[in-house]
């Protein structure tokens, strides 16, 4: 559904992600200033992006390290709604098409930086036996 732009361009998002800022917060007892700034100018942009992409933040930064495979993430993606389910009962359909479209986002996105890597590492193979 959405275009994936070349494989510099997703390098250098991925390269990014790691490191941004906005992945990482003051703890509130070090500045309760800075925390509260953090929480309302950030907070937005996390949710936007949890949102419109499904995976929050953490959780696309360990799926993409490592941290965490496929599958569990989008287990820790849905424990709210299978906590919900578990309380209130699923709604037909809707839940199993959210979980499809979530395991199918986060899987594709998977095969993606396993292949940006792979690439990677052979650049660095080719190189060093250039």
């Amino acid at each position: 559904d959405r275009p994936i732009p070349d494989k510099e361009q997703v390098e250098h998002m991925l390269e990014f992600l790691t490191t941004d800022t906005v992945c990482y917060r003051a703890p509130p007892e070090e500045s309760e200033q800075l925390y509260a700034l953090e929480k309302s100018r950030w907070d937005p942009i996390t949710d936007w992006f949890s949102t419109n992409f499904h995976v929050h933040l953490a959780l696309t930064t360990a799926l993409m390290d490592g941290g965490l495979d496929t599958e569990e993430a989008i287990a820790a993606s849905m424990l709210e709604t299978d906590y919900q389910i578990d309380r209130w009962g699923e709604v037909e359909w809707q839940h199993t098409i959210d979980r499809a479209r979530l395991s199918a986002d986060v899987a594709a996105a998977s095969l993606v930086v396993r292949e940006i890597r792979n690439m990677e590492q052979d650049k660095k193979t080719a190189f060093n036996t250039a």
